[in-house]
Formats: C-alpha cells, sequence, structure tokens
C-alpha cells in the first residue's frame, strides 16, 4: 500500500495492528494506542513506531487499503500463504454467516466510492433471525490442509 505523506508509519504496520486487535480484542479505533500500550511492541511487529499510532495514522491507513486494488491484494495474499504454507487446493470447504448492522448506512449500498465497489448492507434472511437488521454474508473458505483453517472428519 502506497504511504501517506502525513503518516510516520507505514499502512501494512497499522493494518497489522488494527487485524491483531480485531482478532484479540476488537477495541474501537480510537482505543489502539492504550491496547498497544499495554502489548510488547515487537509482538505487534511495532519495534519502536507503536509511539505513532494513533486514530489518525489508522485512519489514513484504511483510507490506503480503500483506495487499493483490493481484489488484487486478497489474490496475492492467498497464493502466498499456499505457497508459503503448501496448502493442498483440491477440496475447499466453506462456512457463512451473518454480520449484522443496526442503523441506516445510507452509503453502504454497492455504489463505487472513489472509483471503488462498495459492499452493500441490506435486509435478507438473517441468520441472526433479526429480518429487522440490515446484515452482510460473510463467507470463510478453508482447505483439507492439517492446521490450515479446519479439518475436516
Amino acid at each position: 500500500l502506497e504511504a501517506d505523506p502525513r503518516s510516520r508509519m507505514p499502512p501494512a504496520k497499522a493494518l497489522g495492528v488494527v487485524l491483531r486487535n480485531l482478532i484479540e480484542q476488537r477495541r474501537p479505533l480510537y482505543a489502539l494506542g492504550e491496547w498497544v500500550a499495554e502489548r510488547d511492541p515487537s509482538v505487534l511487529g511495532l519495534a519502536d513506531t507503536s509511539a505513532r499510532l494513533n486514530d489518525d495514522c489508522v485512519g489514513r491507513a484504511l483510507e490506503r487499503l480503500f483506495d487499493a486494488d483490493r481484489a488484487l491484494l486478497q489474490t496475492e495474499m492467498v497464493v502466498n500463504a499456499i505457497r508459503r504454507f503448501a496448502i493442498d487446493c483440491t477440496e475447499f470447504h466453506n462456512d457463512s454467516t451473518s454480520i449484522t448492522f443496526s442503523g441506516d448506512y445510507a452509503g453502504a449500498n454497492g455504489d463505487p466510492q472513489r472509483g471503488q465497489a462498495t459492499l452493500k448492507v441490506n435486509h435478507g434472511h438473517n441468520k441472526d433471525h433479526r429480518p429487522d437488521l440490515k446484515q452482510l454474508l460473510w463467507i470463510l473458505t478453508v482447505s483439507r490442509t492439517p492446521d490450515a483453517g479446519v479439518r475436516p472428519r
């Protein structure tokens, strides 16, 4: 991802912190600096840059991600993971769930923004049994490779 000249931290490092936070604790963007301060920065891949992380830095990194060719980025990540971990691609398994939203989300209508495709948050068959709320469908695809997601039995 191309760096923002106002940012003193590469976007990939800031996004790595966001991803780790989502996996571990899901703190809001404004609290990421506090979350990082509670950890060894080297474990987060930050070393001496943790003091530069704030919500503005993360916001700029998220904007860079939005403006990037996300399809190409995702393809490169998947291909690299397949090669690095020797993932067997002869059989895949899918699991889906709905991510429920409350509120208007008027801008999440699927229309392009800044030349990029956007997601459409809409009503549908909600797996949480809440047809009154909007949703996105999230699909996880895993292989049968041991230790690469789940192991079907």
